[in-house]
């Protein structure tokens, strides 16, 4: 096979393409395009190699006779395709990343603190900060403590954030939660107890669209004061973009026909996994496998570990949880992020709310174990990442001790779960 060479406009002469290593696959993306047409033009591959420095090849999967398109690149992560005519069949697409196109493709991510800031909480107060950590892609405002989804950057974003206090009151309660848009999205945990200081965590995965705004608030019962340290660890949040969530223009699907019947996965030959279920189309096992579950009514939490009665599925695209055996079923091999909040009302002091995690039926992990010194409500949560093979079932359990405790509140926003693939890893 001859040398393959570009036009050097810059040197005014053919230059050789950069040598491609057959023992660093990251350097190629391989899609197919549905019967491309020139309405549809242009389709866009997002290839994530971190280089302009790229080689297109096309050609008709039925025929396999190379296909003329004209390329755009729009940027290091992406390239644009137009067809000049009607293709009759689907088309194979390879983009080839030449030197310097190992590098991954940045991550988004950010981190707020406070170390010194005063700042008073008198109730639904959204934290504020005086230090970036970092921020990828300049979505933070520390002034008024709100992360701003990037343009371009849609996803699913993991949002960790936390405060300690001084100053509450016996017998009252402070908490936290984490806003988008203004709204609450995700309670943390809860604390009530004997005057002093106080902490609170929360954590969540949240689905966002470019332009959202993220924000942890303290929510305490009356006003109380914010702690600060130097290091910063009692008062941060942090996002980070974990998995995009959206898929680009142009879809690009497996060829093969979903089988009709069960659940089924196809890796491409990028390493993509995509997922079908009883004969829906291919979609990005990324993009796909995430569900939200809730409760909806109150229900008597018991002495001895027992599944969260979830009765409402917010959303799960592949039909993961069932309700009468409360469980996800895992659809393909990977790592997976189980999370779940719960709420209880404590009867007297010493009462203890539990949460963990179980996988086919055995005990994966614990999560939050808060006790109560008077008689008030308790919020618990849990967060495990779990690998899982396809087909076993990912569950969450609570439990109060000595004795049971109702739920008190019919909120999906304090008794929830939620499911998300992370990869193969």
């Amino acid at each position: 096979m001859p040398t393959l060479k570009f036009w050097d406009a810059t040197a005014g002469q053919y230059v050789a393409l950069p040598a491609i290593s057959s023992s660093a696959p990251s350097n190629m993306v391989a899609t197919i395009i549905n019967t491309p047409t020139v309405a549809s033009s242009p389709y866009t591959i997002t290839h994530n190699m971190s280089t302009t420095n790229v080689m297109v090849q096309a050609w008709d999967v039925v025929t396999n006779d190379l296909i003329v398109v004209r390329m755009h690149i729009t940027d290091a992560n992406h390239v644009q395709l137009f067809f000049e005519q009607n293709c009759p069949n689907n088309v194979n697409v390879l983009v080839v990343g030449g030197a310097g196109s190992l590098a991954p493709a940045p991550v988004v991510a950010a981190r707020m603190r406070n170390q010194a800031a005063a700042q008073s909480l008198p109730g639904n107060t959204v934290l504020i900060y005086d230090t970036l950590e970092y921020d990828t892609h300049g979505g933070c405002n520390i002034a008024t403590g709100t992360y701003t989804v990037p343009v371009g950057q849609p996803g699913d974003y993991l949002v960790s954030g936390e405060y300690a206090s001084t100053g509450l009151p016996a017998a009252q309660y402070a908490g936290i939660a984490i806003q988008r848009n203004g709204t609450i999205y995700a309670n943390g945990t809860q604390y009530a107890g004997s005057s002093g200081s106080v902490a609170a965590h929360v954590s969540s995965v949240v689905r966002c669209n470019a332009g959202d705004t993220l924000q942890i608030v303290a929510i305490p019962q009356s006003s109380i004061s914010n702690y600060s340290q130097a290091a910063g660890n009692y008062q941060y949040m942090t996002v980070h973009r974990i998995f995009s969530g959206l898929q680009a223009a142009g879809a690009f699907v497996p060829s093969q026909v979903p089988p009709p019947t069960g659940t089924n996965s196809y890796t491409d030959p990028s390493g993509e996994v995509w997922v079908s279920r009883t004969g829906s189309a291919w979609k990005r096992a990324r993009d796909a496998v995430h569900a939200r579950v809730s409760r909806s009514a109150v229900y008597t939490i018991p002495t001895t570990a027992a599944a969260i009665p979830i009765d409402t599925i917010e959303r799960d695209l592949l039909a993961l949880y069932s309700i009468p055996s409360q469980v996800f079923t895992v659809p393909v091999v990977g790592w997976y992020l189980l999370a779940a909040i719960a709420y209880g009302l404590a009867t007297g002091s010493g009462q203890m709310l539990s949460i963990g995690a179980y996988r086919n039926g055995n005990s994966s992990g614990t999560g939050g174990a808060i006790q109560s010194s008077v008689a008030y409500q308790l919020v618990t949560q849990l967060n495990h990442s779990i690998y899982c093979a396809a087909g076993d079932t990912l569950g969450v359990r609570i439990s109060s001790y000595p004795s049971t405790m109702s739920s008190q509140y019919a909120d999906p926003t304090i008794t929830f779960m939620t499911l998300d693939y992370l990869g193969t890893g």
